[in-house]
């Protein structure tokens, strides 16, 4: 087993006002959020006149329905969460739209679509509301709408993560147990018919991450312990006291695990075979009071955030890479980072820096590409991404694609420069602007 220590880092980012604006906004933004089921009940505003007005001649065509094979709907298409609340997908060029949902409204609320990674089916959150009464479904369709299951869920889903080969999905949700409120991880049987869900663990907070192979999952509960979870429930603890840190991942090519615990008094971030045995322990500097981490698809670099504040982020302070192989790492940014995406092929990292003006949160898009960071677009994002993605960016991370199959374009949903809001797919080639495709407040890629 090698330890690794980090010998020098940027200083903990100074307490401007910029800064201090920068946090009082975000910690706002995440008072309204939480993993609760009440965070997903907030509507999205219906789309201005100004707004509609902007519109593309391309992305009105996108209104028309059309019907498109299973092969079309599962290769390189968007899945968006348009203005009105219902669900669609389309070509990464805003044609052939195929509707998954049309009636979204105050009776009838979509959520948290989800690719498989398979790309061949697709999950969601249906909340149908009355006065007085939620009641919630989890939904799965195939790609091209057809095929669609129905589980009756107690509790609103908040969090999709499909099992790697498709034939399962988990999600998370609020449930009850020995009397208080807790969280439940729960798994539906796709393939099966997916009528029945049944419940693999309880704790607040949960977070997890599925092994290649679909046969177990990598958990890290109540902010303490970790441990490896069986889809029988059998739990197998592989440290019982962690740091503050969110979700572990399960990557490479099966054979490492990443989380991360306490040791000597310092956070360590630690890579270790399947079994769980450590293989690696790399400390990070004393006084971060969260770590966030992720690795890319070869295993050789891992892109990992120090935050030295408690503002309900998973990540917000100067962005880092560890290569594993080497041992060496390089600083990619000093502004506070919020969150980061590896590219499919795991060669470019995009990650989004976060900006205040006029009281307004902004993002600054960029991508380091394996040799320097370069700046992309910046964009104003929607009231559902800040909220209910961005505070967990690190777990949707392992559920969501912002990039292209081929790792050469991202997708993003929100405001230009110009005032101009919709879905956007830019190339990272540096030269290249975003391309407006459709009217939408959330957009995810499919994997293939």
């Amino acid at each position: 087993m090698r330890s690794i220590a980090f010998r020098f880092y940027s200083p903990h980012l100074s307490r401007t006002p910029q800064r201090v604006l920068l946090l009082s906004l975000l910690a706002s933004v995440v008072l309204l959020s939480g993993c609760t089921a009440q965070a997903f009940l907030i509507k999205t505003p219906t789309p201005s006149a100004s707004t509609s007005a902007s519109a593309t001649p391309q992305a009105e065509a996108t209104s028309a329905q059309t019907t498109v094979d299973l092969a079309h709907a599962s290769t390189n298409r968007l899945l968006v969460i348009g203005e009105d609340g219902n669900l669609f997908t389309i070509d990464p060029d805003g044609k052939a739209r195929l509707n998954l949902t049309t009636d979204a409204g105050d009776a009838h609320l979509y959520l948290q679509p989800t690719w498989s990674p398979t790309g061949e089916r697709i999950g969601w959150a249906q909340l149908d509301t009355q006065p007085g009464d939620v009641t919630s479904v989890l939904v799965t369709s195939g790609a091209d709408g057809n095929a669609q299951t129905h589980t009756d869920v107690p509790f609103p889903p908040f969090y999709l993560n499909w099992r790697p080969d498709g034939k399962q999905l988990a999600y998370l949700g609020n449930w009850v147990a020995s009397g208080e409120q807790t969280i439940a991880l729960r798994l539906v049987d796709v393939a099966t018919g997916g009528t029945v869900s049944s419940t693999l663990g309880v704790g607040q907070p949960f977070y997890f991450s599925w092994s290649p192979d679909g046969t177990q999952l990598l958990t890290h509960i109540n902010n303490a312990r970790t441990a490896l979870l069986a889809l029988d429930g059998k739990e197998t603890v592989l440290a019982a006291q962690s740091t503050n840190f969110a979700t572990p991942q399960w990557g490479g090519a099966g054979d490492k695990l990443l989380y991360a615990l306490e040791k000597d008094g310092q956070p360590q971030l630690v890579i270790a075979d399947a079994a769980g045995a450590i293989q690696k322990e790399v400390t990070f500097v004393k006084g971060a009071t969260a770590l966030n981490f992720s690795l890319n698809a070869p295993g050789n670099l891992v892109a990992y955030t120090e935050t030295d504040e408690q503002v309900g982020l998973n990540s917000l302070g100067p962005l880092f890479l560890f290569n594993v192989q080497s041992e060496e790492f390089q600083q990619l940014s000093s502004d506070p980072v919020v969150a980061f995406f590896w590219s499919p092929d795991g060669h470019a990292l995009l990650f989004m820096t976060a900006e205040i003006e006029q009281r307004q949160l902004w993002l600054q898009l960029q991508v380091w590409d394996g040799k320097a960071p370069r700046s992309l677009s910046r964009f104003m994002p929607t009231p559902i991404f800040v909220q209910q993605y961005l505070p967990f960016a690190d777990q949707y991370a392992q559920s969501i694609q912002v990039w292209s199959p081929d790792s050469r374009s991202i997708v993003f949903a929100g405001m230009n420069e110009d005032g101009t809001s919709g879905v956007w797919v830019q190339l990272i080639d540096g030269k290249s602007l975003p391309q407006r495709v459709a009217d939408g407040v959330f957009v995810t890629w499919s994997p293939h």
